[in-house]
Protein backbone atom coordinates (compact mmCIF):
# COMPACT_ATOMS: atom_id res chain seq x y z
CA UNK A 1 0.00 0.00 0.00
CA UNK A 2 2.61 2.37 0.61
CA UNK A 3 4.48 1.77 -2.43
CA UNK A 4 1.12 2.34 -4.30
CA UNK A 5 0.67 6.23 -3.03
CA UNK A 6 4.38 6.56 -3.42
CA UNK A 7 4.32 5.54 -6.60
CA UNK A 8 0.72 7.85 -7.05
CA UNK A 9 2.36 10.80 -5.65
CA UNK A 10 5.40 10.68 -7.63
CA UNK A 11 3.24 10.32 -11.18
CA UNK A 12 1.25 13.28 -9.79
CA UNK A 13 4.48 15.04 -9.34
CA UNK A 14 5.40 14.66 -12.63
CA UNK A 15 1.99 15.48 -14.29
CA UNK A 16 2.63 19.19 -12.12
CA UNK A 17 5.76 19.33 -14.31
CA UNK A 18 3.84 18.26 -17.31
CA UNK A 19 1.20 21.16 -16.94
CA UNK A 20 3.90 23.82 -17.14
CA UNK A 21 5.27 21.96 -19.95
CA UNK A 22 1.65 22.15 -21.50
CA UNK A 23 1.25 25.18 -20.70
CA UNK A 24 4.48 26.82 -22.00
CA UNK A 25 4.10 24.85 -25.70
CA UNK A 26 0.20 25.49 -26.01
CA UNK A 27 0.96 29.37 -25.47
CA UNK A 28 4.14 29.08 -28.17
CA UNK A 29 2.31 27.63 -30.81
CA UNK A 30 -0.56 29.64 -30.66
CA UNK A 31 1.99 32.09 -30.80
CA UNK A 32 2.96 31.07 -34.01
CA UNK A 33 -0.01 32.58 -35.69
CA UNK A 34 0.28 35.77 -34.14
CA UNK A 35 1.70 38.58 -36.50
CA UNK A 36 2.45 42.28 -35.70
CA UNK A 37 -0.43 44.05 -35.49
CA UNK A 38 -1.56 46.81 -38.72
CA UNK A 39 -1.67 49.55 -35.40
CA UNK A 40 0.27 49.91 -32.62
CA UNK A 41 2.76 46.76 -33.48
CA UNK A 42 4.24 48.48 -36.93
CA UNK A 43 3.86 52.08 -35.66
CA UNK A 44 6.23 50.61 -32.21
CA UNK A 45 8.43 48.83 -34.41
CA UNK A 46 9.00 51.50 -37.10
CA UNK A 47 9.97 54.19 -34.15
CA UNK A 48 12.18 51.47 -32.68
CA UNK A 49 13.75 51.32 -35.37
CA UNK A 50 14.94 54.72 -36.33
CA UNK A 51 15.62 56.12 -32.55
CA UNK A 52 17.80 55.16 -29.37
CA UNK A 53 16.39 53.84 -26.37
CA UNK A 54 16.27 57.00 -24.68
CA UNK A 55 14.23 58.86 -27.71
CA UNK A 56 12.29 55.88 -27.84
CA UNK A 57 11.07 56.32 -24.18
CA UNK A 58 10.37 60.48 -24.43
CA UNK A 59 8.31 60.14 -27.76
CA UNK A 60 5.65 57.09 -26.60
CA UNK A 61 2.78 58.75 -25.04
CA UNK A 62 2.83 57.04 -21.85
CA UNK A 63 4.47 56.76 -18.28
CA UNK A 64 4.91 53.36 -18.81
CA UNK A 65 8.22 53.16 -18.56
CA UNK A 66 8.96 49.05 -17.99
CA UNK A 67 6.71 49.01 -20.87
CA UNK A 68 8.79 51.13 -23.41
CA UNK A 69 12.01 49.44 -22.57
CA UNK A 70 10.97 46.15 -23.21
CA UNK A 71 8.91 47.25 -26.24
CA UNK A 72 12.16 48.92 -27.77
CA UNK A 73 14.23 45.73 -27.67
CA UNK A 74 11.36 43.10 -28.61
CA UNK A 75 10.44 45.56 -31.53
CA UNK A 76 13.83 45.93 -32.96
CA UNK A 77 14.15 41.60 -32.43
CA UNK A 78 12.25 39.15 -35.12
CA UNK A 79 9.17 38.19 -33.85
CA UNK A 80 10.21 34.49 -33.35
CA UNK A 81 12.21 36.38 -30.00
CA UNK A 82 9.00 37.67 -28.57
CA UNK A 83 7.10 34.55 -29.89
CA UNK A 84 9.56 32.43 -26.95
CA UNK A 85 10.18 34.87 -24.40
CA UNK A 86 6.19 35.24 -24.02
CA UNK A 87 5.60 31.56 -23.51
CA UNK A 88 8.46 31.65 -21.16
CA UNK A 89 6.81 34.64 -19.03
CA UNK A 90 3.27 33.06 -19.82
CA UNK A 91 4.31 29.63 -17.82
CA UNK A 92 6.06 31.98 -15.63
CA UNK A 93 2.52 33.79 -14.66
CA UNK A 94 0.77 30.64 -14.37
CA UNK A 95 3.30 28.88 -11.92
CA UNK A 96 3.54 32.16 -10.16
CA UNK A 97 -0.59 32.15 -9.94
CA UNK A 98 -0.97 28.69 -8.58
CA UNK A 99 2.08 29.47 -6.48
CA UNK A 100 0.15 31.90 -4.85
CA UNK A 101 -3.04 29.81 -4.43
CA UNK A 102 -1.53 26.83 -2.84
CA UNK A 103 1.19 28.94 -0.65
CA UNK A 104 -2.06 30.70 0.74
CA UNK A 105 -4.01 27.89 1.41
CA UNK A 106 -1.08 25.65 2.81
CA UNK A 107 -1.83 22.57 0.31
CA UNK A 108 1.07 20.29 -0.23
CA UNK A 109 -0.73 16.87 -1.53
CA UNK A 110 0.95 16.86 -5.02
CA UNK A 111 -2.87 15.17 -6.44
CA UNK A 112 -4.33 18.08 -4.78
CA UNK A 113 -1.95 19.75 -6.47
CA UNK A 114 -2.46 19.00 -9.62
CA UNK A 115 -5.96 19.12 -10.03
CA UNK A 116 -6.22 22.79 -8.90
CA UNK A 117 -3.19 24.14 -11.03
CA UNK A 118 -5.20 22.37 -14.46
CA UNK A 119 -8.41 24.06 -12.77
CA UNK A 120 -6.50 27.08 -12.40
CA UNK A 121 -5.26 27.16 -15.89
CA UNK A 122 -8.78 26.61 -17.59
CA UNK A 123 -10.25 29.43 -15.43
CA UNK A 124 -7.57 31.77 -16.89
CA UNK A 125 -8.76 31.14 -20.15
CA UNK A 126 -12.33 31.45 -19.35
CA UNK A 127 -11.72 35.29 -19.61
CA UNK A 128 -12.89 36.20 -22.98
CA UNK A 129 -10.86 36.60 -26.10
CA UNK A 130 -10.95 39.88 -26.23
CA UNK A 131 -9.62 40.38 -22.69
CA UNK A 132 -7.12 37.20 -23.01
CA UNK A 133 -6.31 37.45 -26.12
CA UNK A 134 -5.20 41.04 -26.58
CA UNK A 135 -3.33 41.03 -22.71
CA UNK A 136 -1.49 37.90 -23.78
CA UNK A 137 -1.75 37.01 -27.36
CA UNK A 138 -1.00 40.63 -28.57
CA UNK A 139 3.06 41.57 -29.48
CA UNK A 140 2.34 45.50 -27.70
CA UNK A 141 -0.59 44.07 -25.44
CA UNK A 142 1.86 41.78 -23.33
CA UNK A 143 4.28 44.72 -22.62
CA UNK A 144 1.04 46.65 -20.66
CA UNK A 145 -0.68 43.55 -18.87
CA UNK A 146 0.97 39.83 -19.11
CA UNK A 147 4.56 40.97 -18.50
CA UNK A 148 4.09 43.22 -16.18
CA UNK A 149 1.54 41.42 -14.32
CA UNK A 150 3.58 38.78 -14.28
CA UNK A 151 6.86 40.60 -12.71
CA UNK A 152 4.30 42.20 -10.36
CA UNK A 153 3.23 39.05 -8.77
CA UNK A 154 6.80 37.43 -8.48
CA UNK A 155 7.76 40.68 -6.25
CA UNK A 156 4.63 39.73 -4.49
CA UNK A 157 5.21 36.51 -4.26
CA UNK A 158 8.37 36.59 -2.22
CA UNK A 159 6.64 39.23 -0.06
CA UNK A 160 3.95 36.99 0.47
CA UNK A 161 6.52 34.32 1.94
CA UNK A 162 7.27 36.63 4.50
CA UNK A 163 4.24 36.26 6.12
CA UNK A 164 3.33 32.59 6.04
CA UNK A 165 7.18 32.21 7.85
CA UNK A 166 10.04 31.89 5.16
CA UNK A 167 12.95 34.17 5.23
CA UNK A 168 13.80 36.58 2.42
CA UNK A 169 17.55 35.70 1.29
CA UNK A 170 19.80 38.39 -0.86
CA UNK A 171 18.87 37.17 -4.46
CA UNK A 172 14.99 36.68 -3.27
CA UNK A 173 15.31 40.58 -2.07
CA UNK A 174 16.95 41.64 -5.57
CA UNK A 175 14.27 39.53 -7.57
CA UNK A 176 11.59 41.38 -5.75
CA UNK A 177 13.18 44.71 -6.12
CA UNK A 178 13.09 44.19 -9.68
CA UNK A 179 9.34 42.82 -10.27
CA UNK A 180 8.39 45.69 -7.62
CA UNK A 181 9.57 48.20 -10.40
CA UNK A 182 9.04 46.56 -13.72
CA UNK A 183 5.47 45.97 -12.82
CA UNK A 184 4.64 48.90 -10.50
CA UNK A 185 6.24 50.80 -13.54
CA UNK A 186 4.25 48.89 -16.21
CA UNK A 187 0.48 50.06 -15.54
CA UNK A 188 -1.71 51.67 -13.52
CA UNK A 189 -3.89 48.86 -12.48
CA UNK A 190 -0.92 46.33 -12.00
CA UNK A 191 1.06 49.31 -9.79
CA UNK A 192 -2.18 49.91 -7.86
CA UNK A 193 -2.48 46.32 -7.17
CA UNK A 194 0.86 45.93 -5.65
CA UNK A 195 0.66 48.95 -3.74
CA UNK A 196 -2.40 47.41 -2.17
CA UNK A 197 -1.02 44.31 -1.15
CA UNK A 198 2.02 45.48 -0.19
CA UNK A 199 -0.45 47.44 2.51
CA UNK A 200 -2.19 44.04 3.53
CA UNK A 201 0.77 42.23 3.82
CA UNK A 202 1.95 44.80 6.79
CA UNK A 203 -1.42 44.74 8.23
CA UNK A 204 -1.35 41.43 8.52
CA UNK A 205 2.14 41.19 10.07
CA UNK A 206 0.91 43.74 12.44
CA UNK A 207 -1.70 41.58 13.54
CA UNK A 208 1.05 38.75 13.99
CA UNK A 209 3.43 40.50 16.07
CA UNK A 210 6.29 38.17 15.62
CA UNK A 211 9.45 39.35 17.62
CA UNK A 212 11.88 37.48 15.88
CA UNK A 213 15.03 39.58 14.96
CA UNK A 214 15.03 37.90 11.04
CA UNK A 215 10.97 38.58 10.69
CA UNK A 216 12.55 42.22 11.48
CA UNK A 217 14.85 42.04 9.23
CA UNK A 218 12.42 40.77 6.68
CA UNK A 219 9.23 43.53 7.60
CA UNK A 220 12.33 46.03 6.77
CA UNK A 221 11.89 44.40 3.44
CA UNK A 222 8.44 44.85 3.38
CA UNK A 223 8.88 48.28 3.67
CA UNK A 224 11.43 49.41 1.08
CA UNK A 225 8.91 47.38 -1.10
CA UNK A 226 6.39 49.74 -0.21
CA UNK A 227 7.87 52.72 -0.91
CA UNK A 228 8.87 51.77 -4.00
CA UNK A 229 5.41 51.01 -4.77
CA UNK A 230 4.55 54.09 -4.03
CA UNK A 231 6.94 56.05 -5.72
CA UNK A 232 5.92 54.05 -8.61
CA UNK A 233 2.45 54.53 -8.50
CA UNK A 234 2.80 58.31 -7.65
CA UNK A 235 5.09 58.38 -11.36
CA UNK A 236 2.73 56.58 -13.40
CA UNK A 237 -0.27 58.82 -12.41
CA UNK A 238 1.34 62.33 -12.07
CA UNK A 239 4.20 62.07 -15.12
CA UNK A 240 3.62 64.91 -17.80
CA UNK A 241 4.17 61.88 -20.29
CA UNK A 242 0.90 60.57 -19.54
CA UNK A 243 -1.37 63.62 -19.84
CA UNK A 244 0.35 63.68 -23.60
CA UNK A 245 -1.57 61.49 -24.92
CA UNK A 246 -4.61 62.81 -23.20
CA UNK A 247 -4.14 66.75 -24.64
CA UNK A 248 -3.17 65.72 -28.71
CA UNK A 249 -5.63 64.84 -30.92
CA UNK A 250 -6.53 61.70 -30.36
CA UNK A 251 -9.76 60.05 -29.29
CA UNK A 252 -9.18 59.68 -25.85
CA UNK A 253 -8.72 63.63 -25.65
CA UNK A 254 -12.75 63.39 -25.17
CA UNK A 255 -11.81 62.11 -21.58
CA UNK A 256 -10.47 65.87 -20.38
CA UNK A 257 -14.01 66.94 -21.02
CA UNK A 258 -15.56 64.65 -19.07
CA UNK A 259 -15.94 65.27 -14.80
CA UNK A 260 -14.66 62.85 -12.60
CA UNK A 261 -18.28 61.28 -11.10
CA UNK A 262 -19.00 60.71 -15.09
CA UNK A 263 -15.77 58.96 -15.47
CA UNK A 264 -16.30 57.35 -12.36
CA UNK A 265 -19.90 56.21 -13.64
CA UNK A 266 -19.47 56.27 -17.13
CA UNK A 267 -16.44 52.76 -15.78
CA UNK A 268 -18.78 51.21 -13.25
CA UNK A 269 -21.23 51.10 -15.94
CA UNK A 270 -18.58 49.54 -18.46
CA UNK A 271 -17.45 47.10 -15.65
CA UNK A 272 -21.10 45.78 -14.83
CA UNK A 273 -20.88 45.42 -18.78
CA UNK A 274 -17.82 43.27 -18.48
CA UNK A 275 -18.93 41.22 -15.42
CA UNK A 276 -22.03 40.21 -17.60
CA UNK A 277 -20.21 39.09 -20.39
CA UNK A 278 -16.14 39.22 -21.20
CA UNK A 279 -16.01 37.67 -17.50
CA UNK A 280 -19.42 35.70 -17.15
CA UNK A 281 -17.57 32.28 -16.90
CA UNK A 282 -15.74 33.03 -14.20
CA UNK A 283 -17.87 34.80 -12.60
CA UNK A 284 -20.29 31.44 -13.40
CA UNK A 285 -17.16 29.23 -12.09
CA UNK A 286 -17.16 31.04 -9.00
CA UNK A 287 -20.42 30.68 -7.88
CA UNK A 288 -20.48 27.33 -8.24
CA UNK A 289 -17.78 26.18 -6.02
CA UNK A 290 -19.56 29.15 -3.39
CA UNK A 291 -22.28 26.69 -3.68
CA UNK A 292 -20.83 23.18 -3.43
CA UNK A 293 -18.64 24.54 -0.43
CA UNK A 294 -22.22 26.30 1.16
CA UNK A 295 -23.54 22.97 1.06
CA UNK A 296 -20.55 21.45 2.58
CA UNK A 297 -21.09 23.94 5.27
CA UNK A 298 -24.68 22.97 5.79
CA UNK A 299 -25.40 27.10 5.51
CA UNK A 300 -29.03 26.97 3.71
CA UNK A 301 -29.68 30.04 3.63
CA UNK A 302 -26.23 31.43 1.64
CA UNK A 303 -26.61 28.34 -0.41
CA UNK A 304 -29.75 29.23 -1.54
CA UNK A 305 -28.89 32.74 -2.07
CA UNK A 306 -25.95 30.90 -4.51
CA UNK A 307 -28.33 28.95 -6.12
CA UNK A 308 -30.66 31.68 -7.19
CA UNK A 309 -27.53 33.94 -8.33
CA UNK A 310 -26.24 30.82 -10.59
CA UNK A 311 -29.80 30.46 -11.76
CA UNK A 312 -30.39 34.31 -12.23
CA UNK A 313 -26.63 34.27 -14.60
CA UNK A 314 -27.91 31.69 -16.82
CA UNK A 315 -29.06 34.42 -19.34
CA UNK A 316 -25.67 36.00 -18.85
CA UNK A 317 -23.86 32.51 -19.29
CA UNK A 318 -25.69 31.54 -22.40
CA UNK A 319 -25.46 35.28 -23.49
CA UNK A 320 -23.96 36.22 -26.63
CA UNK A 321 -24.08 33.54 -28.65
CA UNK A 322 -27.89 32.74 -28.21
CA UNK A 323 -30.24 34.22 -25.78
CA UNK A 324 -29.27 37.94 -27.01
CA UNK A 325 -29.53 36.69 -31.05
CA UNK A 326 -33.00 35.91 -29.78
CA UNK A 327 -33.35 39.28 -28.09
CA UNK A 328 -33.22 38.32 -24.71
CA UNK A 329 -30.63 40.29 -23.43
CA UNK A 330 -31.91 41.55 -19.68
CA UNK A 331 -28.89 40.75 -18.09
CA UNK A 332 -26.23 41.22 -20.34
CA UNK A 333 -27.15 44.88 -21.38
CA UNK A 334 -25.96 47.47 -20.03
CA UNK A 335 -26.69 50.22 -22.49
CA UNK A 336 -22.86 50.02 -23.15
CA UNK A 337 -20.44 47.69 -24.53
CA UNK A 338 -16.59 47.05 -24.25
CA UNK A 339 -16.58 48.02 -27.88
CA UNK A 340 -18.84 50.55 -27.80
CA UNK A 341 -16.35 53.15 -25.32
CA UNK A 342 -15.55 55.91 -27.88
CA UNK A 343 -18.99 56.34 -28.38
CA UNK A 344 -19.93 57.03 -24.87
CA UNK A 345 -16.93 59.04 -24.34
CA UNK A 346 -17.99 61.39 -27.14
CA UNK A 347 -21.58 62.02 -25.61
CA UNK A 348 -20.72 61.80 -22.34
CA UNK A 349 -22.62 59.76 -19.72
CA UNK A 350 -26.63 60.11 -20.39
CA UNK A 351 -28.80 58.19 -17.82
CA UNK A 352 -32.00 59.38 -19.50
CA UNK A 353 -31.47 56.94 -22.37
CA UNK A 354 -31.26 53.42 -20.73
CA UNK A 355 -34.33 51.17 -21.32
CA UNK A 356 -35.68 49.45 -18.59
CA UNK A 357 -33.93 46.62 -19.31
CA UNK A 358 -30.55 48.53 -19.31
CA UNK A 359 -31.43 49.28 -15.48
CA UNK A 360 -32.55 45.86 -14.36
CA UNK A 361 -29.17 44.61 -15.79
CA UNK A 362 -27.58 47.02 -13.56
CA UNK A 363 -29.40 46.64 -10.63
CA UNK A 364 -28.66 43.02 -11.11
CA UNK A 365 -25.29 42.97 -11.64
CA UNK A 366 -24.33 45.79 -8.37
CA UNK A 367 -26.15 43.15 -6.10
CA UNK A 368 -24.76 40.29 -7.61
CA UNK A 369 -21.46 41.44 -7.99
CA UNK A 370 -20.79 44.25 -5.54
CA UNK A 371 -22.95 43.25 -2.83
CA UNK A 372 -23.83 39.56 -2.50
CA UNK A 373 -20.71 37.82 -4.10
CA UNK A 374 -18.17 39.79 -1.01
CA UNK A 375 -20.89 38.86 1.50
CA UNK A 376 -20.62 34.87 0.26
CA UNK A 377 -16.69 35.34 0.58
CA UNK A 378 -16.75 37.05 3.96
CA UNK A 379 -15.64 34.16 5.76
CA UNK A 380 -12.20 34.22 4.40
CA UNK A 381 -10.91 37.80 4.17
CA UNK A 382 -8.08 36.94 1.76
CA UNK A 383 -10.48 35.99 -0.58
CA UNK A 384 -12.39 39.18 -0.05
CA UNK A 385 -9.60 41.37 0.19
CA UNK A 386 -8.77 39.73 -3.48
CA UNK A 387 -11.88 39.69 -5.32
CA UNK A 388 -12.88 43.38 -3.78
CA UNK A 389 -9.71 44.45 -5.49
CA UNK A 390 -10.42 43.24 -8.85
CA UNK A 391 -13.93 45.07 -8.32
CA UNK A 392 -12.13 48.40 -7.76
CA UNK A 393 -8.83 48.46 -10.07
CA UNK A 394 -11.17 49.19 -12.92
CA UNK A 395 -11.63 52.53 -11.33
CA UNK A 396 -7.75 52.71 -12.06
CA UNK A 397 -9.30 53.98 -15.31
CA UNK A 398 -10.02 57.36 -14.19
CA UNK A 399 -6.45 58.40 -13.53
CA UNK A 400 -5.38 57.21 -16.98
CA UNK A 401 -7.86 58.04 -18.98
CA UNK A 402 -6.25 56.87 -22.38
CA UNK A 403 -7.12 53.01 -20.54
CA UNK A 404 -10.28 53.55 -22.06
CA UNK A 405 -9.02 52.82 -25.36
CA UNK A 406 -7.60 49.71 -24.46
CA UNK A 407 -10.65 47.69 -24.87
CA UNK A 408 -11.38 44.89 -22.51
CA UNK A 409 -8.30 43.71 -21.67
CA UNK A 410 -8.35 46.53 -19.13
CA UNK A 411 -10.46 43.65 -17.21
CA UNK A 412 -6.89 41.28 -17.66
CA UNK A 413 -6.08 42.19 -14.10
CA UNK A 414 -9.07 41.55 -12.43
CA UNK A 415 -10.12 38.41 -14.01
CA UNK A 416 -6.50 37.28 -12.85
CA UNK A 417 -7.88 38.16 -9.17
CA UNK A 418 -10.68 36.31 -10.05
CA UNK A 419 -8.92 33.04 -10.84
CA UNK A 420 -7.30 33.47 -7.62
CA UNK A 421 -10.60 33.43 -5.46
CA UNK A 422 -11.08 30.28 -7.51
CA UNK A 423 -8.29 28.68 -6.42
CA UNK A 424 -8.68 29.68 -2.78
CA UNK A 425 -11.95 28.64 -2.99
CA UNK A 426 -11.00 25.04 -4.71
CA UNK A 427 -9.09 24.13 -2.22
CA UNK A 428 -11.72 23.50 0.23
CA UNK A 429 -12.99 21.20 -1.52
CA UNK A 430 -11.54 17.09 -1.17
CA UNK A 431 -9.94 15.88 -3.80
CA UNK A 432 -12.57 13.25 -4.57
CA UNK A 433 -14.65 16.31 -5.77
CA UNK A 434 -11.71 17.79 -7.72
CA UNK A 435 -11.62 15.47 -10.92
CA UNK A 436 -15.32 16.32 -11.24
CA UNK A 437 -14.93 19.83 -10.90
CA UNK A 438 -12.25 19.53 -13.34
CA UNK A 439 -14.32 17.94 -16.05
CA UNK A 440 -16.66 20.92 -15.39
CA UNK A 441 -14.36 23.18 -16.01
CA UNK A 442 -12.93 21.55 -19.21
CA UNK A 443 -16.79 21.69 -20.83
CA UNK A 444 -16.68 25.51 -19.53
CA UNK A 445 -13.49 26.27 -21.61
CA UNK A 446 -14.48 24.26 -24.22
CA UNK A 447 -18.03 26.70 -24.82
CA UNK A 448 -15.46 29.47 -24.08
CA UNK A 449 -13.35 28.20 -26.80
CA UNK A 450 -16.18 28.08 -28.99
CA UNK A 451 -17.20 31.87 -28.25
CA UNK A 452 -14.00 32.91 -29.08
CA UNK A 453 -12.66 31.17 -32.13
CA UNK A 454 -13.54 33.09 -34.52
CA UNK A 455 -13.11 36.30 -32.86
CA UNK A 456 -9.41 35.21 -32.17
CA UNK A 457 -8.98 34.22 -36.21
CA UNK A 458 -10.38 37.55 -36.90
CA UNK A 459 -8.78 40.29 -34.72
CA UNK A 460 -5.70 38.52 -33.53
CA UNK A 461 -4.04 36.24 -36.68
CA UNK A 462 -2.69 38.17 -39.04
CA UNK A 463 -4.50 41.64 -37.84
Amino acid sequence: MKMDNARKKKGFCYANYFLFLLCFTMILVVDMFVQYSSGDDRLHRALAERCNLWEFIIQCETSRISKKISMYYIMRSDLIVWRVLNAIVFTLFFWEVSKLVLMVTCIIDEEKKFYIRFILLISIFLMHISIIGFAVFWVTGTQDYLWPCTFGILSLLLEIQYIYGKQINNWEFIAALFGALWGGLGQEQISFMLLCVSIYVLILDKQLNRKNNNFKQDKIFCYILLLIRIACFLFLILAPMNQKRLTSNSASAGFNGIILIKQILLTIQWELSAFSNELKSLYIAIWLILMINYYHSKSLKKFGITVALILATIPSFIGIPLLNDLGITTLTNMGITVNEILDVTQNAVSFSELTIMNWIGIIWWIIASMIITPLLLAKNRNCLFIYLMGIILPLMMVVSASMYLSGGRIFFVSGVLFCLVLGILLSKLSIKELPMIMMVFVLLGFYELGIDLSYFVKNLVNI
